[in-house]
């Protein structure tokens, strides 16, 4: 009976009739919430990846895993990142103009392109602002 009447009562209400103090104290509830189940699951992942990896090693034979597992976890990250960080299908120099951008956005598909100069990342560039801007000129042309 209590469980129904809360949730009816706590769902009644419209999210924009709530008060912004009452909103704050509940979101703020339930990211704490979040935080410390994410704090209880990254705890005990920890305690049972050590349990797993130290099962049956003896004190002698531990010593070379403080050799072995820093490899094996810089190997781990050396390929993780060689897939993430990878040169992007396309990419702009600073100095191309307008018909070189849009014939590279529309042989790649792309929305976004990296932007260089001389090799290092400056920004990007996107198509949506790209089509702005022109509507604005044309609007600002046509008006005259």
């Amino acid at each position: 009976m209590f469980r129904n009447r809360f949730f009816r009562r706590l769902f009644h209400h419209n999210l924009f009739e709530i008060d912004q103090v009452k909103l704050v104290y509940f979101l703020s509830l339930v990211v704490g919430l979040f935080s410390a189940l994410a704090a209880a699951l990254l705890k005990n992942a920890i305690y049972y990846i050590h349990q797993i990896l130290t099962q049956g090693i003896t004190r002698e034979s531990g010593s070379y895993l403080y050799l072995a597992y820093p490899l094996i976890g810089m190997l781990l990250t050396l390929l993780f990142v060689r897939d993430l960080m990878s040169i992007p299908p396309s990419y702009l120099d600073k100095k191309e103009n307008v018909e070189t951008v849009m014939e590279a956005f529309r042989k790649t598909g792309a929305w976004n392109l990296p932007v260089l100069d001389n090799g290092y990342y400056v920004g990007f560039i996107s198509k949506s602002r790209i089509y702005t801007t022109y509507h604005e000129l044309h609007v600002e042309f046509s008006e005259e």
